[in-house]
Formats: structure tokens, sequence, C-alpha cells
């Protein structure tokens, strides 16, 4: 009898475990959509920014291109939209789990 009750703590615990896994899964899997997304982007943002300075200064002395706000702006905006995001369908992500999780602990509970 003692060793039923271990084993159904055991269970219990593995399947714990399996849900914290599942989570973490669809967590990596967001993260690495979202990186091949943006890694292209990365070479594109470098070339871009690469036109904000020119050291061959004018009459003028200006060093920064007036265009540098919208750099700082993209910067800013870009990763607050993909976290954004991010967090909605983790947020979903888990959810759905955490659904699938208790319907199937209820029908073990019923049985």
């Amino acid at each position: 009898m003692r060793d039923n009750a271990a084993l159904k703590t055991i269970s219990e615990d593995q399947r714990r475990i399996a849900l914290a896994a599942t989570r973490d899964s669809a967590a990596m899997r967001v993260i690495s959509a979202i990186t091949t997304v943006f890694l292209p982007a990365t070479f594109t943002a470098t070339v871009f920014s690469t036109m904000f300075f020119n050291f061959q200064t004018s009459g003028d002395g200006h060093v920064v291109s007036t265009w540098l706000w919208l750099y700082f702006t993209i910067t800013i905006l870009l990763p607050t939209l993909v976290l954004t995001l991010l967090y909605f369908a983790l947020r979903r992500r888990v959810h759905k789990i955490d659904d699938a999780f208790w319907r199937e602990d209820e029908s073990v509970d019923a049985a």
C-alpha cells in the first residue's frame, strides 16, 4: 500500500517536470524563430548604421547625420514590438499547455 502512494507521488513529480520541460521547449522554439528572422536583419542594420557617420566633414563640421534619430527610434521600437509579441505568444502557448495538462489530469482522476 505504501509503495502505491510512493509511486503515485513519483508519477505526479514526473508529470510536473514534463510540463516544465514542455514550457521551456515552447519558449525556445519561439526564440529560435525570432532569431532566424532577425539575424539577417542584423547585417542590414550594420550597413544602414554606417551611413549615419561621415568623417569626411564638409564646411559645416557635422560628423553625425541628421537622420540618426531614425536609427535610435527603430532600435527602441523594434525590440519592444518583438518582446511584446513574444510575451503574448508564450502566454498563449503556456495556456494551451496548461489546458491540455489539466484536461488530461481530470481524465486520469476520473478513471
